[in-house]
């Protein structure tokens, strides 16, 4: 119902795996094998064979067949196969998915470990120190995801040293208009901004203390606009400056972390009027 089985066969038409023959574990076969590695990652091989193939009770394969089959697969018609399926699920009435119409996106990374093999090794690392290297490779992954539903929609996976910042502008290029989206402190940079309203979305976004905004209006609500500029030098001579607004505001919950302390966001959405800075404030700490 989900995944429809043209989308399959054209994944491997495309990855050259659409004339490969095996009667018992095929490769289209393999495709829904590995999706529901996923779904019952706490069972066997064998025993998820079992099932998708109910009827086959005494014809499992086995775990050494099973494995070579899904290495003759390899990665590729899974990952022509992913923008397919995954889409944005979030309707208009969807709770917590939507603001003033627009589409709300967060952008976050994580770490995650990986198998003990050396292949991973090699390509991914491992965290340590001099004295000794960490138990797992890791895997750094960075994802678009749909706030309100979660649906990780978009992603990269990289070495475990590739930064955030670097990681971004491939997924920037995913954004669509009408979208808002959310980042913490680490991702702003000017052609990161830049990025997100050429492709026709807003942002609201966190941001550090260091960064420098010189007030040219302020709003009732407190909040000022502000010139953000690709450089120091640029801001000296007051070109190509990307309008802003800034939000300033602190926690009075003394049991909240960060509590007192000054908290900036800044945001693409210039108007107090239909957006004041308590009800982004609100917005950006409920994202999760």
């Amino acid at each position: 119902r989900i995944i429809h089985k043209r989308q399959v066969t054209e994944a491997l038409r495309r990855t050259g795996h659409a004339n490969a023959f095996c009667p018992r574990v095929g490769d289209e076969f393999m495709v829904w094998f590995v999706i529901a590695l996923g779904l019952f990652c706490r069972d066997c091989y064998r025993q998820i064979y079992r099932w998708l193939l109910p009827w086959r009770k005494n014809d499992v394969p086995g775990r050494s067949t099973l494995c070579e089959a899904r290495q003759r697969l390899g990665v590729a018609p899974l990952v022509q196969l992913a923008p397919h399926v995954v889409q944005l699920l979030a309707r208009p009435d969807t709770p917590g998915a939507f603001y003033r119409g627009m589409r709300l996106m967060a952008l976050d990374g994580f770490v995650v470990d990986i198998p003990d093999m050396p292949a991973n090794d090699a390509v991914f690392g491992r965290p340590g120190t001099s004295r000794a290297p960490g138990a797992f490779p890791q895997a750094h992954v960075l994802g678009l995801v749909e706030v309100g539903v979660h649906a990780f929609w978009r992603w990269l996976v990289k070495p475990r040293h590739c930064g955030e910042v670097t990681m971004t502008p491939p997924l920037l290029k995913c954004l669509q208009p009408g979208m808002l989206l959310m980042w913490d402190r680490n991702f702003l940079t000017y052609g990161h901004v830049q990025t997100t309203l050429a492709r026709g979305a807003h942002l609201l976004a966190r941001i550090k203390k260091n960064l420098v905004f010189q007030p040219i209006g302020r709003f009732d609500d407190g909040s000022y606009l502000a010139r953000l500029y690709a450089s120091a030098k640029d801001r000296r001579h007051d070109r190509h400056g990307i309008l802003v607004r800034i939000i300033e505001y602190t926690f009075d919950d003394p049991g909240r972390s960060g509590s007192g302390e000054r908290h900036r966001l800044l945001t693409t959405l210039l108007d107090d009027k239909p957006d004041p800075a308590p009800t982004l404030i609100e917005l950006y700490h409920c994202r999760w």
